[in-house]
């Protein structure tokens, strides 16, 4: 497959495919947005290595001369079957139009009403005592899951207003006798805390993991992904998923980009519940997975035109690998007992996203259904 040229006008590229379809020219038009002027190209690409130079040949003669009479060519001059293809594919053109970037705005606002949904039941909870151990009850039920521990600690919390700023010896006994029980509970933290607080008992039960999953809650494995705490964080997730999801939702445009979206909330989410536990939120696993994703269409389909720049996916690249110098310093520190902080970022998911939208950017079935002869 070899570009052959570019045409400034949706109407010559029309008017050209027609004339290389009547000449039996198996070939593709792909629209090229022009980050410069603002405006689309479009790339006339030949399939036959055999058709190249008579591909050539009459691209030149048109250019010279784009209204040529030989180039007009109706629906009767074509083969029965290929008329058909092209009111199809013109069906599809207007399908795009009508539809492009319903998608992206239907996730933008599932995460957006989540957000404020979220952001009145905390104030409703403000009064209760410490809300960073307070479960909002749309946390509760979306979450990638509800452990034990996390249920007694919300409670507790809930009902006795705990002062998180005073240090442990602070607490009346009643108060560390709870959450020292509390903490004793059996729950899924992930293998990072595992990790770097091993067990001190030479038994203790092994926690259950997917306890709600496992109840039919299955919503849970997505959920997470469209929740977020702060407005920043919502804000900057939402840009990018609007810069990055149009573009592949206009060349996958459908229950394609759907799927797509879910699969990499899917194993983003999953991926950070091994590591991290339960107690995440945010769709900066799914862009980055968007963003990995282009990236490796840009790569093996370049015909494809996405627009995003190099830089804009250089930012991405460079944000994903000190995510990675990051979470591996700070777990350095943690198991040399140097230091009790860490990162409360979700970086197991930003990661995993990455690497799973670059690997279903390889499959055929995410790739663009161009207008082809």
């Amino acid at each position: 497959m070899r570009i052959i040229g570019t045409l400034k006008e949706e109407s010559l590229a029309t008017r050209f495919s027609l004339f290389l379809r009547k000449e039996a020219i198996d070939h593709a038009i792909d629209a090229k947005l022009d980050p410069e002027k603002g405006i689309y190209m479009y790339e006339v690409w030949i399939h036959n290595e055999d058709e190249i130079d008579r591909a050539i040949s009459f691209f030149q003669d048109f250019m010279k001369n784009p209204q040529d009479s030989r180039f007009t060519v109706t629906f009767k001059e074509l083969p029965l079957e290929k008329e058909e293809e092209i009111l199809e594919e013109k069906i599809k053109e207007v399908e795009k139009k009508l539809f492009l970037g319903k998608g992206t705005s239907f996730f933008i606002f599932i995460c957006s009403l989540f957000f404020l949904i979220n952001g009145f039941q905390d104030l409703q909870l403000s009064d209760r005592g410490t809300k960073e151990w307070i479960l909002t009850p749309i946390q509760s039920n979306f979450l990638y899951d509800l452990t034990p521990q996390m249920e007694a600690l919300s409670s507790f919390a809930t009902s006795n207003k705990i002062d998180l700023t005073k240090k442990w010896d602070e607490l009346d006994p009643i108060t560390q006798k709870e959450l020292s029980r509390i903490n004793s509970i059996p729950s899924w933290q992930g293998l990072y805390f595992s990790w770097v607080h091993p067990p001190k008992k030479d038994f203790q039960p092994a926690p259950i993991l997917f306890e709600k999953i496992r109840k039919g809650e299955v919503w849970r494995i997505f959920t997470p992904s469209f929740m977020h705490v702060g407005f920043f964080h919502i804000l900057f997730n939402m840009l990018w998923l609007w810069a990055l999801g149009r573009q592949i939702e206009k060349r996958i445009l459908g229950f394609r980009f759907v799927l797509l979206v879910f699969l990499l909330a899917a194993v983003s989410n999953t991926a950070q519940y091994f590591m991290g536990g339960a107690a995440f939120f945010g769709f900066s696993g799914v862009v980055t997975g968007l963003g990995g994703f282009i990236f490796e269409r840009q790569r093996i389909a370049p015909w494809e035109g996405y627009p995003l720049s190099k830089l804009a996916i250089g930012f991405l690249g460079f944000y994903i690998i000190l995510l990675v110098v990051l979470e591996f310093f700070l777990f350095s520190v943690q198991m040399m007992g140097l230091g009790l902080f860490s990162s409360k970022i979700a970086n197991t998911a930003h990661i995993t996203g990455a690497i799973c939208g670059i690997l279903l950017a390889k499959i055929p079935f995410f790739g663009e259904k161009s207008f082809e002869s």
